[in-house]
């Protein structure tokens, strides 16, 4: 869905004149700024609209993607206070590691646009969004942050917002699927003892320095342990240490997110350990 309706967006700013920014008040703490912000000005009789929300960090603060590392705090986000809004769905830009003290993390420096695709209830009514979002933004501290934001999208088609602009160069940075129009073409996870996972992944363009972030249920913990390049640079091993949350449960059979990473790569795929 993101694609379809980021392609057609920005299709639609080639030909629309920009109108009247459509965003909520900026707030701030001493050392962030954000805000909600949206690509149109209107719903415009359209069930689907694209929203963001906007962090601007002071220099040497970052915040977190989906899945911070050891540590960190990953954005939560609350819409529950919204209207005429049916669901909604976080697409994360391309992270980027840090060493924290000996601890990796994932996030984001200088600003990031989470890009939320939002379903509408009634496309022939105005679109109230409230958010409260509860996130983390660290540099030698970290300090927790909860913010409450307000954004009505009116219903008449006004045109595409100024803010299109850098939702539009966010949006290149989200992590496409596996095998679709990615340079990764296949993920495979095997168990290969007790709690270790091998995961293989094959591009059609050569790897440099290839990382990876693994995901399951809740509580779920890995350790990355090693990782091996062949020759020819477009085929990577990596070697995966799982901790999960129910302990009862097999390595083999449960399905895992893989999200690799590298210079001109960005891909995530889904894979069943085998």
């Amino acid at each position: 869905m993101m694609h379809r309706l980021v392609f057609s967006l920005f299709a639609y700013v080639l030909t629309v004149s920009l109108a009247v920014a459509q965003t909520s008040e900026w707030k701030g703490t001493e050392f962030s700024q954000a805000r909600i912000i949206s690509a149109v000005t209107g719903v415009g009789g359209e069930k689907e609209v694209l929203l963001g929300f906007h962090v601007k960090l002071g220099s040497g603060w970052k915040t977190y993607w989906r899945t911070p590392g050891d540590s960190g705090i990953p954005p939560q986000f609350d819409w529950t206070g919204s209207k005429n809004l049916e669901k909604t769905q976080i697409y994360w830009p391309k992270p980027e590691a840090f060493d924290s003290f000996g601890l990796l993390t994932w996030g984001y420096k200088d600003e990031v646009v989470y890009l939320v695709a939002a379903t509408v209830k009634d496309p022939t009514q105005p679109l109230q969004i409230a958010l409260e979002v509860f996130y983390g933004i660290c540099e030698e501290i970290c300090i927790p942050v909860r913010q409450e934001f307000q954004l009505t999208l009116p219903i008449e088609v006004n045109g595409v917002s100024p803010e299109a602009g850098i939702m539009k160069a966010f949006s290149k940075r989200i992590p496409a699927p596996v095998g679709e129009t990615s340079a990764v073409t296949s993920l495979t996870i095997e168990n290969n003892l007790e709690k270790l996972l091998k995961i293989e992944v094959s591009s059609t363009i050569d790897f440099e320095n290839p990382q990876i972030i693994l995901e399951g249920r809740e509580g779920d913990f890995f350790v990355f342990k090693e990782r091996q390049i062949f020759a020819g640079k477009r085929r990577a091993v990596f070697i995966v240490e799982a901790d999960l949350a129910d302990k009862k449960n097999p390595l083999k059979g449960q399905d895992f997110t893989a999200t690799i990473l590298d210079a001109t790569i960005a891909v995530e795929g889904r894979a069943t350990v085998e």
